[in-house]
């Protein structure tokens, strides 16, 4: 008897304020025939559930906790689709997921939303965001991600393939 084996996605998603992201979750959670409150992590949502709505920086750390949890409680479970919904503008930010999720079979998938480098994108967000993040930071948070991505593809381009060790740069 031949087993099918379900492509469980762990999704990653990275973007300022009142890019996307989270309209993107919910897309693909529908387009998966899931409900979002089961598998879109949301550190932000948390603070409806814990803080009434209000942001607040001293439980921000926690909450992000909370939310690495849920997301890898979801992942035990084997949900065939798990979604970071933060903005993730730095690596370090998400590694404890993509870590999680591919620690527990997920083939994980870290998707940029809208472009933090366009300035008119930038403007867009600024007043589409729903959280009411002000424009300072939203500004800020779109240069730290440009600097990130910029870090990254460097990176990424001088690293040897898997498999092949690096070779020096002056090896004759």
């Amino acid at each position: 008897m031949t087993q099918t084996k379900v492509l469980k996605t762990a999704l990653i998603l990275r973007g300022i304020p009142g890019a996307g992201k989270s309209t993107l979750a919910r897309l693909r959670a529908l387009a998966c025939g899931l409900a979002a409150q089961d598998c879109v992590f949301n550190t932000d949502l948390l603070f409806d559930e814990f803080n009434a709505g209000v942001f607040s920086l001293g439980l921000l750390s926690q909450l992000h906790q909370v939310n690495l949890t849920r997301f890898i409680q979801a992942a035990a479970r084997s949900m065939p689709l798990i979604v970071c919904d933060n903005t993730n503008t730095v690596q370090w930010e998400y590694m404890a997921y993509e870590a999680a999720a591919r620690a527990l079979g997920y083939q994980v998938e870290v998707c940029v939303v809208g472009n933090p480098g366009d300035p008119e994108q930038v403007a867009q967000c600024i007043t589409r965001n729903v959280r009411g993040v002000p424009a300072n930071r939203v500004r800020d948070m779109a240069q730290r991600l440009v600097l990130s991505l910029a870090q990254e593809k460097a990176t990424s381009s001088s690293r040897a393939q898997p498999g092949i060790p690096a070779q020096p740069a002056n090896s004759a």
